[in-house]
């Protein structure tokens, strides 16, 4: 079965659960790509961007180990947005200091103000005020779009959780300051289980409470991506989550 057909079917099944909710592609915020081999990731990739515009969802994209026959899975998560104009998008055009640019058809990070309506293998709904998701980061040199070199575990580490410190800065600012996050979840994905004891006392460092690992391919850097979750409590006038 040809990638464009597999992707087709894999967007048409999640458009189908949306659509029994009211809702449609656009209204996701991040959507979660598993590939079975980096080798159709360009292929993948290129399909993938026909689906969306100028301001598409956040993402990750890892390669894992899929069921025999199947070469790529989605899973997302939407919302019912009260002001879908309010949606807000972060773009890195370009090579910089300060984070990655984009790699791919997707947003460095997406705002929306809705109720929360989470997409696995159910759909569960949450009162939720405004959540922001950050697409995944791997620990590339953002200046050079690089991994390291040589390269080190500790230092990718330290570069994903940069990335996602300087994104959630620079839409804390764009917003006006003023919040405080409450990290939710960190999910890693770890292409060594050596790595696991490294990274979680690097996790621990960061005192944040709740995390997942995931032993798999990671994209790019033989290494970690990273996935982050933060709330904001709607007592501030904002509720907030950050996934990257």
């Amino acid at each position: 079965m040809p990638d464009v057909f597999r992707l087709n079917v894999s967007v048409d099944s999640i458009q189908d659960r949306l659509t029994e909710h009211n809702l449609h592609l656009s209204n996701c915020a991040i959507i979660n790509i598993s590939i079975s081999s980096m080798d159709i990731f360009v292929r993948v990739n290129t399909i993938y961007a026909t689906f969306f515009g100028a301001s598409p969802p956040a993402r990750a994209c890892i390669s894992v180990d899929l069921p025999e026959g199947i070469r790529v899975c989605l899973d997302c998560i939407a919302f019912t947005e009260y002001d879908p104009g309010a949606r807000q998008a972060l773009h890195v055009q370009g090579l910089s200091y300060w984070a990655p640019a984009n790699i791919g058809p997707y947003s460095q990070a997406i705002t929306v103000r809705s109720l929360f309506l989470a997409f696995l293998l159910s759909f569960i709904f949450v009162q939720a005020g405004e959540r922001i998701f950050v697409s995944g980061q791997i620990g590339l040199v953002p200046s050079r779009l690089a991994v390291p070199s040589p390269r080190s575990l500790a230092l990718e580490t330290a570069l994903s959780c940069q990335h996602v410190s300087r994104i959630t800065s620079a839409l804390r600012e764009s917003s006006g300051g003023g919040w405080v996050g409450y990290t939710q979840l960190n999910i890693y994905w770890l292409a060594d289980p050596g790595a696991f004891p490294h990274v979680k006392k690097g996790h621990s460092a960061l005192q944040v409470s709740f995390f997942k690992f995931f032993l798999d391919k990671v994209p790019k850097i033989p290494c970690l991506d990273s996935s982050l979750s933060i709330y904001i409590p709607s007592s501030q006038g904002v509720a907030e989550e950050c996934s990257c």
